[in-house]
């Protein structure tokens, strides 16, 4: 019961923030995610970052695992009712129908999303920083972090 009030609570917070659409979506995603006993794997990218390479490592090491995966988008923009980014269809294409890929964007958010889904989440594994995404965020996590 914490768990959700802390979630619902960071929502709330990127709602005062003007973000509205991003409290909803994250609401949402992360509910697909919350009842799950797979093993999860966090992934914080920049959409444009995520190459056919790196997905292919993503999507293998998910299967491997029998993971789901949170995509946590760190672009700064977000529009309600858009499509996947290409370079993320292209990873849910590389997976198996047995692994959940969910995408969140943070409309540059991305530590706020990250205590939600942290929150909200059991299983956690690890989360794979892609790219040049550090920024302090490895200290926050209490799992193992990876680059990519």
């Amino acid at each position: 019961m914490r768990r959700k009030l802390e979630s619902w609570a960071a929502a709330v917070g990127l709602a005062e923030e003007g973000c509205h659409d991003g409290a909803l979506e994250i609401m949402r995603e992360l509910k697909q995610l919350e009842h799950s006993t797979k093993a999860k794997i966090i992934v914080i990218a920049d959409d444009d970052a995520l190459t056919n390479d790196r997905s292919m490592h993503l999507a293998g090491l998910a299967q491997r695992l029998a993971s789901e995966i949170l995509f946590i988008s760190s672009n700064r923009r977000f529009s309600t009712g858009a499509k996947l980014p290409k370079t993320v269809l292209g990873l849910q294409e590389l997976l198996s129908k047995s692994v959940q890929l969910v995408y969140i964007p943070s409309a540059g958010h991305v530590e706020r999303v990250l205590k939600t889904a942290l929150h909200s989440m059991h299983h956690v594994e690890f989360a794979v920083l892609v790219g040049n995404q550090d920024r302090g965020l490895s200290a926050k996590l209490n799992v193992p972090v990876f680059t990519l």
